[in-house]
């Protein structure tokens, strides 16, 4: 408990004046990522509007088999 830190702002080195600019693939591998990530939280209907509108890309209305899709039950059915 009696411990005690002293923080102290030094000045960067050398190793700070020696870094390289980012390759443009690693430029690219952060950038795309970070936008895949922004643009569907600045702009959610256009990206909800575009997945609701899509085609099916197998042909099949949905991308699980049939037997694995719940079943959707009518009052009717639950009545007999």
């Amino acid at each position: 408990m009696g411990e005690r830190v002293k923080l102290t702002k030094n000045e960067p080195g050398e190793a700070a004046a020696d870094l390289e600019p980012l390759s443009p693939g690693l430029r690219a591998a952060l950038v795309i990522p970070a936008l895949g990530t922004l643009f569907p939280g600045i702009f959610p209907t256009w990206v909800l509007e575009f997945l609701e509108n899509r085609q099916p890309v197998s042909g099949r209305c949905c991308p699980l088999p049939r037997h694995l899709i719940p079943q959707t039950h009518t009052a009717t059915d639950l009545t007999r």
